[in-house]
């Protein structure tokens, strides 16, 4: 019993040892990031991760999500991230709640930490006898500014994708380093991290090809020869079947994350659109990032340029020097490791970190958008090597003062690490200085919504005055009604929205008081328009409003960007502009499946299926008595059209599967 009892205290000391060492991560990462919990960014798009998740109310409704792959919103997020998404959120914010976003925050910042204790671990695997490198190579991470967004947001959570990526390697390297017969487990888990991971997001797919790289460089000897090498990887049955399952594997999750595409061609449906030299471009920004070139430093120019909120990136003068400084160490490491020959297995573990940051710059590259936050992978991997060269250099220079090397290598990671904060006040500073009217607008919204003196209900619609900014994005990722768009291709749009979870409605695609008031049934609506100054506001827009006039709402902002209740002002102005234009408004009988018959006065295309345009242009027509709408869908084409008439046949309808009849009646006012 004795023995037993003692390996049980042991592995609970042990246990201990190690919560304690990743809560002092966890406490650093959160401290050198406490200006960005503080400041509590409100993400645009962050609306629509709310209102897709009301759609799930059962386990079923997850799982469906799961089983039926969609991109969330073909406009903003292309891409299929159910974990991310929605797995996540399901847990936390029953927890947290839908508004607590710095308690998000935190738990994104938590998975960081987590980064930051794995990579300590694997650095340890990868460079046996080496330890400071690892604590600089987490340092350079931490501080990294082309991670500012992954940082600021919380979306579909950057970190965890990262950590569980991470996690994947690590047990894989266990596995790798132990008696393969008896540590399936490990491969097991480090396959369903692999699967986690790639529905976090879509770069983690590469990790397959990485992991069976690491394969073949850990049943590498060093002493053999090609053929020596290839007989042993292909002639050995358990070698064949982890690298035939690493294969099948990557190529079903490869398969299963382009199930939303319209065909299985491996080409994204934005794909048409980039060509090479969008490629180069992005190769270009990518490059610049990495080896911190500020931007009128760089001798070549882009494509790209911070035209969009959050292509922003500072990257402060004494942190390029320093990454300047490793990037030189690296290569003088490289020089000295060649020179001695020997160090086989470090060599290695080098090569495996240069391959790999390579391997997971494919799909960045192929997107060709250039977004810094897209080499997170590649800047961890290169973080380690990064953090290796500075190690060997302090040992190559004090051989005989292994204290000395531990205490400066423990400075410089420290000091990497507190520079996150420098970094990150810089990048909100000019943010705030491009956009922070904006950013306090949306950020008022959620925290401050204006209380309104009667209660929504499923009939409510709340119009948003978009008075100054004039940007339906920094409003929620909101979209202006197809009034304000004007003439579109509305069956284009449709192929593009049967790919999509979330859908762009004619009407209604606000999104962030839906999200603020945490009402799911809420109908939003979002223009461009001072309350005070109606005159702009297209003649359909203003009938759509006063069709609902007696449950309609407004909401506004000043200049000091605090929201307020602009009802009242709103509806006294919606009827001085009916009045001022002249505007009729009629109730009307409905027939389904009914064409009227009468004397057709003319007919009219629709660009997009809904009657009330129909019913505007007949309430103004004085000769209108009514009229028929029919939308039909043949092949993926819709035909909408209504047809007006100046008389009717009374009880002379016909049947029609398509059509409504739709019959004036005596003018009301409101």
């Amino acid at each position: 019993m004795m023995p037993i009892e003692s390996h049980k205290s042991s592995a609970l000391r042990a246990g201990l040892k190690e919560l304690f060492f990743f809560s002092l991560i966890a406490a650093f990462v959160l401290a050198v990031n406490a200006s960005i919990i503080s400041w509590d960014l409100m993400y645009p798009e962050q609306p629509l991760i709310y209102i897709a998740n009301q759609q799930i109310h059962s386990l079923r409704d997850l799982f469906n999500i799961y089983s039926h792959p969609k991109m969330l919103d073909i406009f903003s997020i292309p891409f299929f991230r159910p974990s991310g998404h929605f797995l996540i959120y399901q847990i936390l914010t029953p927890l947290l709640g839908w508004h607590n976003t710095r308690a998000l925050l935190i738990v994104n910042f938590l998975f960081l930490a987590g980064i930051g204790y794995l990579l300590l671990k694997l650095y340890a695997l990868l460079f046996p006898g080496y330890k400071i490198g690892g604590y600089i190579a987490f340092g350079i991470y931490l501080m990294h500014p082309s991670l500012i967004l992954s940082r600021l947001i919380l979306l579909h959570f950057e970190f965890a994708y990262i950590f569980f990526t991470l996690l994947s390697v690590y047990c894989f390297a266990l596995f790798c380093s132990r008696a393969r017969t008896t540590s399936y487990s490990l491969l097991a888990g480090a396959l369903l991290c692999y699967g986690i991971s790639i529905t976090f997001k879509e770069p983690a797919l590469m990790l397959g090809p990485v992991l069976a790289l690491y394969y073949c460089f850990s049943i590498d000897r060093g002493d053999t020869t090609l053929r020596t090498f290839l007989y042993r990887l292909f002639c050995r049955s358990q070698n064949l079947e982890i690298i035939a399952t690493l294969g099948i594997i990557t190529l079903s999750a490869a398969i299963y994350l382009t199930l939303p595409w319209p065909n299985l061609n491996f080409k994204h449906p934005l794909a048409a659109v980039i060509t090479s030299k969008e490629r180069i471009a992005a190769l270009q920004e990518f490059a610049r990032i990495i080896f911190a070139i500020p931007t009128h430093f760089a001798s070549f120019k882009t494509i790209y340029h911070p035209q969009m909120t959050w292509r922003i990136l500072v990257f402060p003068t004494p942190l390029c020097f320093v990454m300047w400084m490793f990037y030189g160490l690296l290569g003088l490491t490289s020089v000295l490791l060649i020179a001695r020959g020997k160090n086989t297995a470090i060599k290695k573990s080098l090569l495996f970190l240069g391959c790999s940051a390579l391997l997971f710059m494919i799909l960045p590259i192929q997107w060709s958008l250039g977004l810094p936050w897209h080499i997170s992978l590649t800047l961890l991997f290169l973080s380690m090597m990064l953090g290796f060269s500075g190690e060997y250099f302090f040992r190559s220079l004090l051989p005989n003062h292994p204290k000395t090397i531990q205490c400066m290598g423990m400075t410089i990671a420290v000091l990497l690490g507190l520079s996150t904060w420098y970094v990150n006040r810089v990048n909100i500073n000019e943010l705030v200085s491009h956009y922070g009217f904006e950013l306090a607008v949306s950020r008022n919204a959620v925290w401050h919504p204006p209380t309104m003196k009667q209660a929504f209900s499923p009939e409510s619609l709340l119009v948003v005055e978009d008075s100054t900014i004039h940007n339906p994005y920094a409003l929620g990722n909101s979209g202006y009604t197809y009034y304000t768009i004007g003439n579109f291709d509305f069956d284009a749009l449709q192929k593009i929205l049967d790919l999509s979870f979330l859908k762009f409605e004619p009407l209604y695609n606000g999104t962030l008081f839906t999200w603020a008031y945490a009402l799911p049934f809420l109908q939003e609506e979002v223009h461009p328009f001072d309350v005070h100054q109606m005159r702009t506001v297209p003649d359909a827009l203003i009938y759509h409003w006063l069709q609902h006039y007696h449950n309609i709402f407004c909401v506004g902002y000043d200049k000091q960007a605090n929201w307020h209740d602009r009802t009242a002002i709103f509806k006294k102005n919606l009827l001085r502009e009916k009045t001022d234009r002249f505007m009729h408004m009629h109730p009307y009988t409905l027939y389904a499946a009914t064409t009227l018959k009468g004397t057709v006065l003319y007919t009219k295309k629709v660009s997009f299926p809904d009657h009330q345009i129909c019913q505007h242009e007949c309430d103004q027509n004085i000769q209108c008595k009514g009229f028929t709408y029919e939308a039909i869908q043949v092949q993926l084409h819709s035909r909408v059209q209504c047809e007006f008439y100046d008389s009717l046949k009374n009880n002379v309808p016909a049947f029609c599967p398509t059509c409504i009849g739709f019959v004036k009646q005596t003018e009301i006012s409101i």
